[in-house]
């Protein structure tokens, strides 16, 4: 392992391990929140990940620090469990939608991380190669994929405004009005590692707008945020055949997307089903839900 990484490499290098000491906060709220649940609950345990001892590799091999003295590593590591993380939602749906836009950006950050140690970046000041070295070395390298994501939360958002669009799309909004990245208020200096991150263009507005959002969304066949938002308002007060007021689906979602989506999930998990003697007992069939307007 490299041991001349650039200052501005070891201060992010040491942010993401912090941020990678709350993982276990994450997982555990979630599974509080998801344990009447059985699928939703199994997702949430699988979430916990072994992030963390991968940091703490780099760090004992003196990447954070050269060469850390004895025992800074772990009373900075016991510093950070005093502190706990919470959810910013206690709502299964949100948190749910959070976890979407969360890996994502997590996905992000760790590409262009990657990029950096490798010398695959335009920033000189982050790569330690001349602007020339690092020009030539980022030339190869294609920023992270804009296509739809396809981690487990996204599957599970799709499901959810599939069958239930009105408060999936409501919950939508709320998240993405209020979205930010988890541990921002626990991690020590961490306006210093958020310098680091916007200059090497690691991550920032312009990498979450475009490598986060729109990927998000696309992956869940949302078209058009604003157009969501007025539609939802427009609907809260249009009462429906019983005339009860209810939300009707607003504009803004690519439904054959979404649905095709949904089905091929459908055919995995009838695949697997059959292949493990499942299909005979309690097989899963995919049910349409009619969108108004539809047809």
């Amino acid at each position: 392992m490299r041991q001349d990484h650039s200052a501005n490499l070891l201060a992010v290098l040491q942010g993401f391990y912090a941020v990678e000491q709350f993982a276990p906060d994450y997982t555990s709220e979630l599974i509080r929140l998801t344990r009447r649940s059985y699928g939703a609950l199994a997702f949430s345990d699988a979430l916990g990940g072994r992030g963390g001892e991968a940091f703490r590799v780099v760090a004992e091999r003196a990447v954070v620090l050269r060469p850390p003295p004895p025992g800074v590593i772990e009373d900075y590591t016991a510093e950070l469990r005093e502190r706990a993380w919470r959810p910013p939602w206690d709502d299964p749906l949100r948190m749910l939608l959070y976890t979407v836009f969360q890996e994502r950006a997590t996905q992000v950050n760790y590409l262009n991380t990657a990029a950096i140690a490798r010398g695959a970046s335009d920033q000189p000041q982050v790569c330690k190669l001349t602007s020339t070295q690092c020009w030539r070395r980022s030339q190869p390298r294609s920023p992270p994929t804009r296509r739809p994501t396809t981690t487990s939360s996204s599957r599970g958002a799709r499901m959810c405004l599939y069958y239930f669009p009105e408060d999936t799309l409501a919950a939508l909004v709320d998240v993405l009005r209020q979205f930010a990245m988890p541990s921002m208020n626990l991690i020590p200096n961490y306006d210093v590692f958020v310098k680091e991150l916007y200059n090497g263009k690691i991550y920032g507005s312009r990498q979450y707008a475009r490598n986060v959002v729109r990927s998000a969304l696309e992956g869940l066949g949302v078209t058009n945020v604003r157009r969501i938002e007025a539609g939802l308002r427009r609907c809260r007060l249009a009462p429906d055949e019983n005339g009860e007021v209810r939300n009707g689906v607003p504009d803004g979602i690519d439904f054959p997307v979404l649905e095709s989506t949904v089905r091929r999930l459908f055919d995995r998990v009838a695949r697997y089903e059959t292949e493990a003697g499942l299909s005979d007992i309690d097989p899963t069939s995919f049910v349409r839900n009619s969108w108004p307007g539809d047809g």
